[in-house]
């Protein structure tokens, strides 16, 4: 990307065959690497009809063409291309087969709450955007200002509109794209277009006659964003300055992206050495969380519950507390796959072996943590629950899978001829598994 726009400024000021030549096999190269460099076709088509234009007088100025009709369609043109090959805006959530649906941010979310507080044109996207125009460089956008060179409409000053234009298109572009994770997770991904934005500024500064005040000015800045940007190596190179940046981060994303924000404020509660202090701070988010979480429909806030959960059933050994945990998270996500598993692990072990099998049908539905094991699980707690109906379908139902398992066929003949159901429990518990 680099080389193809010292390559485009070259073609603007000396235009030739030769290089226009080149011009057009290193936009086909780009394309081969970003699947956003389609984007460049627009400036190489407009430098070769300035090289190759009409005789005609309504064609003799391409400059008035570049400033009048090319900049707006190329600020414009991604919205449009956007509403028109997304008419329907199928919403912002999708998967790895569909993720083809969901390249652009929707006008709106028809998934409704909590999806809908990301949309388009809504606060935090547009919040998010300017932080990340901002983030590309800050003192190239102060030098772009500064910078008292040639005015930017003057005859002779085509190549910085050029590049204006470029950078435009690329920033209006990104701008209708759907991040993965989020903006700021995505930074890297979406800084494609600060390369248009160094160049020219690299090209504003040579074209300017710095008086000594703005150049001093100007240089001060530089140092300034080098030294602020060496703030952003020794915070992650130092793991509570990290986590303490990573659960801001999710924080932030909760009440924004929202989609993934549950894994990224794990992620930061795992780099504090101590388990009791990491689930002391899940404990403050989940508190400061719960105004805006939805109940009913966030597994993001669940999946934070459900972590709380785990940490006391595994490391605490304190089922009746993680109970607690687990039962809240339920009421914000039922189907959460990790949370019924922990669930039913939770009342085994209390021995409420009735709720554990009330929960049997649904480990089968989100088949956690595999469906043999699902399976499993559902058949041993039914047993517990003297449930014997339902665990005869449950063997049924997992040999029509896994045929070969001669201990589940054992236990299946046995159910249906209806022997000592109760040595059944010990069988099960001595090699069930």
């Amino acid at each position: 990307m680099l080389a193809y726009a010292i390559l485009l400024s070259r073609v603007w000021r000396k235009p030739d065959r030769f290089s226009l030549v080149g011009l057009w096999l290193w936009t086909l190269l780009c394309t081969k690497f970003y699947i956003t460099s389609g984007l460049l076709l627009l400036p190489s088509a407009l430098v070769s009809f300035r090289q190759w234009r009409p005789t005609s007088a309504l064609f003799s100025n391409p400059e008035v063409w570049l400033q009048r009709l090319v900049l707006p369609l190329g600020l414009l043109g991604p919205l449009v291309l956007a509403l028109l090959v997304y008419p329907d805006h199928s919403g912002r959530q999708y998967s790895s087969t569909t993720l083809s649906d969901a390249l652009v941010l929707p006008l709106f979310a028809p998934e409704g709450p909590p999806l809908d507080r990301y949309q388009l044109f809504s606060g935090y996207h547009l919040w998010d955007y300017a932080w990340l125009l901002l983030s590309w460089s800050l003192p190239a956008w102060i030098w772009i200002g500064l910078g008292k060179g040639q005015p930017w409409f003057a005859p002779r000053n085509g190549v910085l509109r050029l590049l204006a234009l470029c950078l435009a298109v690329y920033a209006a572009a990104f701008f209708v794209l759907n991040p993965l994770l989020s903006l700021p997770l995505d930074w890297d991904l979406f800084s494609l277009p600060a390369i248009w934005l160094l160049v020219l500024a690299s090209e504003r500064i040579a074209q300017t006659d710095w008086a000594p005040r703005t150049e001093a000015f100007a240089a001060w800045t530089g140092l300034a964003a080098v030294w602020l940007g060496g703030a952003v190596f020794g915070v992650n190179a130092h793991p509570p300055a990290l986590s303490q940046r990573l659960e801001a981060e999710g924080r932030w994303q909760y009440r924004t992206y929202w989609m993934g924000s549950s894994t990224l404020l794990e992620e930061g509660l795992s780099l504090i050495p101590e388990a009791h202090q990491a689930h002391a701070r899940r404990r403050q988010i989940v508190q400061d969380l719960a105004p805006i979480a939805i109940s009913g429909h966030d597994p993001e806030y669940a999946a934070l519950l459900s972590e709380g959960g785990r940490y006391l059933l595994e490391d605490q050994q304190d089922p009746e507390q993680a109970l607690r945990w687990l039962q809240q998270a339920r009421t914000y996500a039922p189907y959460l796959r990790e949370n019924v598993d922990r669930l039913v692990i939770a009342h085994f072990l209390l021995g409420q072996y009735p709720e554990a099998h009330q929960l049997g049908r649904d480990l089968i539905l989100v088949r956690y943590p595999s469906d043999q094991r699902a399976y499993r699980m559902a058949i041993h707690v039914a047993l517990e629950a003297s449930a014997y109906a339902d665990a005869e379908e449950f063997c049924a139902q997992y040999l029509a899978h896994w045929p070969e398992d001669t201990f589940i066929d054992a236990l299946h003949t046995d159910l249906k001829a209806g022997g000592n159901l109760d040595q059944l429990k010990l069988r099960f518990q001595q090699g069930g598994g």
